[in-house]
């Protein structure tokens, strides 16, 4: 009996390389870099934390109220057959990770720093799932199919024309996941002084990986594609700024109206990667629709009936064919997020004060659109239905001693 879940793949090679350099030796201009190799593996990563490893798999089926073709010839519905898990333990190993960054950074004056850096991750060997059960390709009047058509009219059960008959799906875990993200990252830092504390960053990049589903197993390749986590530009702030106004009036003044700090906490970025989907009566194995023409945005959402893309080049594909939408072709609705605070603190005595605290959420009310309905099939295909939160405001006072 092994003591691991499986011997293959023992040991593992983790290498870390890093440098620093000061460019012109005055500690004003670095440039740094580093590559490393790092591994992820958890007792949940496949199915061997329980359920896929009890030998043997043994299943019953209890037929009551069964439906039998009928005497007469109308077709009964097809009865339903046991799903199964299992993993590829002679081939499991651990997910590794490269991650890799060069960054150039520059002081200037005495409080602002800059940077540029490029940076990005590898990811290979990740564990994911396919369903080994799925029938494959078919060939009926001369005509070769991706599956049986038969099974689109629903009166036929996968499990008759699956490779292991009587059972419904095999999830089989695999360590075949992949993903790659490269990015261009700008930031903008003011140390605190002089009253104002503020950074800024902006990112561009891109992400792809094969997470998004397989739609046909025997085609795994055709599932890479941009991730559902793909945001393309990320454009964010942090300031905190000390008002100088009323530091030195009166004690009243002082007291009441000075000392105020002021804070901004701002997000604006592009949406995310998006897949469409099929939710069509029919469709037999499929689950993407067809495309047939290229994707525009007209970004109408806002009245009954509007559309964030268009769709009339989609359609359901034919008996027997899978869609040919791949994996992250959609762009939803981006988002444009300003939090604001403003707080100030009033001494009582030398060891005690109230702190007030007055925060706004979404202070300019921007309207952030949740993203539409992707499944082609819905009454609501392309359609935004809802956005995400209003504007909203709390106020807060707080004893310290």
């Amino acid at each position: 009996m092994p003591i691991n879940l499986s011997n293959s793949h023992r040991f593992y090679w983790s290498p870390v390389f890093g440098f620093a350099w000061d460019v012109y030796g005055n500690g004003r201009t670095s440039l740094r870099g580093g590559w490393g190799l790092t591994y992820y593996a958890t007792a949940g990563q496949g199915c061997d934390g329980g359920g896929c490893l009890s030998y043997p798999v043994i299943q019953s089926v209890n037929l009551v109220d069964a439906n039998f073709t009928s005497p007469v010839g109308a077709a009964a519905a097809p009865m339903t057959a046991f799903p199964v898990s299992g993993e590829d333990i002679s081939n499991y190993r651990a997910t590794h990770i490269q991650t890799f960054s060069l960054s150039l950074q520059q002081q200037f004056g005495t409080n602002w720093f800059a940077s540029i850096a490029g940076a990005g991750s590898v990811m290979g060997a990740g564990a994911t799932q396919l369903n080994i059960n799925q029938p494959g390709t078919a060939t009926a009047n001369g005509v070769n199919y991706d599956f049986d058509p038969a099974l689109n009219t629903g009166t036929v059960a996968a499990a008759y024309v699956a490779p292991y008959k009587g059972y419904s799906n095999i999830t089989y875990y695999q360590n075949i996941g992949k993903s790659n993200w490269t990015g261009l990252e700008l930031s903008l830092k003011h140390r605190t002084s002089k009253n104002l504390y503020l950074t800024a960053a902006y990112t561009w990049s891109h992400g792809l990986d094969n997470y998004g589903g397989f739609q046909d197993v025997y085609a795994p390749q055709l599932a890479y594609g941009n991730s559902g986590a793909n945001v393309p530009q990320v454009f964010t702030t942090s300031l905190i700024y000390y008002l100088p106004t009323f530091k030195s009036s009166s004690y009243w003044k002082r007291a009441i109206l000075g000392g105020w700090q002021y804070s901004d906490m701002t997000t604006i970025q592009t949406g995310n990667s998006a897949t469409f989907g099929l939710n069509a009566p029919h469709s037999g194995l499929a689950s993407r629709p067809n495309l047939t023409g290229l994707v525009s945005y007209p970004r109408k959402w806002r009245n009954t009936g509007d559309k964030w893309f268009d769709t009339t080049p989609f359609a359901q594909p034919a008996p027997g064919y899978f869609g040919n939408v791949r994996n992250g072709t959609a762009m939803t609705p981006g988002v444009i997020v300003f939090n604001m605070a403003g707080y100030k603190t009033f001494p009582i005595t030398e060891s005690s004060n109230f702190q007030l605290r007055i925060e706004f959420f979404n202070a300019l009310n921007h309207t952030n659109p949740n993203g539409p309905d992707m499944n082609y099939g819905t009454g609501n295909f392309g359609m935004i239905t809802g956005a995400k939160e209003a504007r909203e405001g709390e106020a807060s006072l707080k004893f310290n001693f």
